[in-house]
C-alpha cells in the first residue's frame, strides 16, 4: 500500500524514520513504547498480501528463450490447446539484427500474431546506421493480431559499460486493440519513471521483454525480480516479462509475484493479468515525494554552510 502512495523512496524513507525511532527508544529504555512500535512492525510484516483476481482479464503467452535458440522461440509461440494468448511476448534482444532488413525472417514474425490472432510484443535491434555497430535502438516492437506494427518502445535507460544501443527518451502507452499497452525492456524497471510514465499516459498493463543473463544466480535472479515487483505496486498494474533464462514472471497489483515459470531452459509460461485504468496516488504525484526530500536535504545543507558561526568572546 505504502509503495502506491509513494514509491520505493517513501518506503525506505518511512522505514528509515521508524529505525531512528526504534534506537532512540531502546537508547532512553522506553521500553513499553518500543515493544508497541517493535510488535506494529512484525504485525504488518507477518499480514500476507494476495494478488486480487484479474479485473478484465489478459491472456498472456510468455516465451522463455535466447536469440541463439530462434527456433524455441517460434515453437513455443505456436497456437496449443487449452489456452488461447490474446498476447505473446518474447525477451529482450530475441533477435540480434534488425529484423525489418531480412524479409524472410520479418515474415515469420508477422506469422505469430496472425496465427495465434494474437498481438505479439518482442525484442530486438533498430539499425540507424549500418556502418556503425553501435548506431541502434534496443527496441520492443509491438505488433497487431494481423502482423503490423503498431508501436514500438525504446528502452530508456541502457545498461551501464556495455553497448545496448541509442538511449530513448519516451514512454508512451501504446493503443492497441487490447487497450492501451505500456511496454518498456529490462534495465527500464530497475528505475521507477518509465514505468510510472507509462502509467501516467494510460497504461492499463505493463509487458516486458527482459534479459536476465543465463550466468547470473539465484540471489541476483531474486533482487532483479523484486524491482519488477516494485513498479507493479508504485503503478498499481499488472505487469508480465518474458526472459532469456529463468526470470519469467508476473507481478501482481499489490507488488507480490502471482506467477514464473521455475525453470532457466526454454519453455513458455501461459497466465491470466488483468488490465486497469486507475492511477495510484504515486502516479498522480506521490512520486515528487522522492525529489521534495532531496531538495529539502540540499535546503538544509546549503543553510548549515551558508550559517554564520556564532563565535563567544574569550575573556580572560
Amino acid at each position: 500500500m505504502l509503495a502506491s502512495w509513494l514509491g520505493c523512496y517513501g518506503v525506505k524513507f518511512i522505514i528509515a524514520v521508524l529505525g531512528s525511532l526504534l534506537r532512540e527508544l531502546a537508547i532512553t529504555r522506553r521500553l513499553g513504547a518500543l515493544a508497541a512500535v517493535t510488535s506494529a512492525w512484525l504485525v504488518l510484516l507477518a499480514i500476507p498480501l494476495h494478488a486480487r483476481a484479474p479485473d478484465n482479464p489478459l491472456n498472456v503467452r510468455l516465451v522463455q528463450a535466447n536469440s541463439q535458440d530462434e527456433e524455441s522461440l517460434f515453437r513455443f509461440s505456436q497456437p496449443a490447446s487449452g489456452f488461447v494468448p490474446d498476447v505473446i511476448i518474447w525477451p529482450e534482444y530475441s533477435l540480434l539484427s534488425d529484423p525489418a532488413k531480412d524479409s524472410k525472417l520479418w515474415a515469420r514474425l508477422q506469422a505469430v500474431p496472425r496465427e495465434n490472432h494474437a498481438c505479439f510484443i518482442f525484442g530486438a535491434k533498430e539499425e540507424l546506421n549500418p556502418k556503425d555497430e553501435a548506431a541502434y535502438r534496443n527496441t520492443a516492437f509491438v505488433m497487431d493480431r494481423e502482423g503490423a506494427v503498431v508501436g514500438r518502445h525504446y528502452k530508456n535507460h541502457p545498461v551501464h559499460f556495455i553497448r545496448d544501443g541509442i538511449r530513448g527518451t519516451r514512454a508512451d502507452a501504446i493503443p492497441t486493440t487490447l487497450g492501451r499497452i505500456g511496454a518498456a525492456i529490462c534495465f527500464d524497471m530497475d528505475y521507477p519513471d518509465v514505468a510510472r510514465r507509462l502509467a501516467q499516459d494510460g497504461a492499463e498493463v505493463l509487458l516486458v521483454p527482459n534479459d536476465d543473463p543465463p550466468e547470473w544466480g539465484e540471489v541476483q535472479r531474486g533482487q532483479h525480480r523484486l524491482m519488477f515487483q516494485m513498479r507493479a505496486a508504485e503503478c498499481g498494474k499488472w505487469l508480465a516479462r518474458a526472459d532469456v533464462a529463468g526470470g519469467t514472471s508476473v507481478a501482481a497489483p499489490n507488488g507480490q509475484e502471482a506467477a514464473r515459470i521455475g525453470t532457466t531452459v526454454p519453455g513458455r509460461l501461459d497466465v491470466t493479468i488483468g488490465r486497469n485504468r486507475a492511477r495510484t496516488l504515486y502516479v498522480q504525484g506521490g512520486w515528487l515525494f522522492g525529489p521534495a526530500c532531496l531538495a529539502l536535504a540540499g535546503c538544509l545543507v546549503l543553510t548549515g554552510i551558508l550559517a554564520k558561526p556564532s563565535v563567544e568572546p574569550v575573556r580572560d
